[in-house]
């Protein structure tokens, strides 16, 4: 079963070059072609100038309506939006562990992150979130498909998420991460 137009999938985090923005805008553009206007696509978060792997406005507004993505600039409301949202996207090229992946889960909102950092130390694939290569358009746009065509999967993303999320707060979340860290280092 498709689920109903005006839900939205959305992706919220610094706006950059190696946070997988590009990836999700072509990610949509793939949905779209499928789906039609059933799923809208958003992206939230500030402009990072200062960074070397930042967005230039103008470059960013060329994509995000080349694929049909809306910007929603920074806002202050991710509770708000986290919580409509049908699914939450974060593509980033590098991560250690995503605070955003635990404020999606509280909110009941099934994640689509890739496997880099920490994440598939504490994270299932199919289980807690679908996780997916770091640089593929086509993997995000899968997983979004696959999440918006099977509700059992997705509500089963939803409660463990939760789950997860309620079992470790940040705090321990943090601390397997910089176990994972020192097993890396020490290799």
């Amino acid at each position: 079963k498709i689920v109903d137009c005006d839900e939205y999938v959305l992706m919220s985090s610094r706006i950059l070059n190696d946070k997988g923005v590009k990836e999700y805008c072509l990610a949509a553009e793939i949905v779209r072609k499928t789906l039609g206007d059933k799923i809208k696509f958003k992206l939230s978060g500030p402009i990072d100038t200062h960074s070397p792997s930042f967005i230039s406005e103008a470059a960013l507004k060329k994509l995000t309506f080349s694929c049909g993505v809306e910007y929603l600039g920074n806002r202050q409301d991710m509770p708000e939006l986290l919580a409509s949202a049908l699914i939450f996207v974060l593509p980033s090229y590098t991560e250690g562990f995503p605070r955003v992946y635990w404020e999606a889960a509280i909110f009941s909102t099934p994640v689509i992150v890739t496997e880099v950092g920490g994440i598939p130390d504490l994270i299932t694939h199919k289980k807690h979130a679908m996780l997916i290569p770091k640089k593929d358009s086509n993997a995000i746009a899968k997983a979004v498909t696959d999440l918006i065509s099977n509700n059992h999967l997705r509500y089963n993303l939803i409660d463990n998420g939760y789950n997860l999320a309620k079992r470790y707060p940040l705090e321990k979340s943090v601390q397997i991460l910089v176990k994972s860290l020192k097993k890396l280092h020490r290799s």
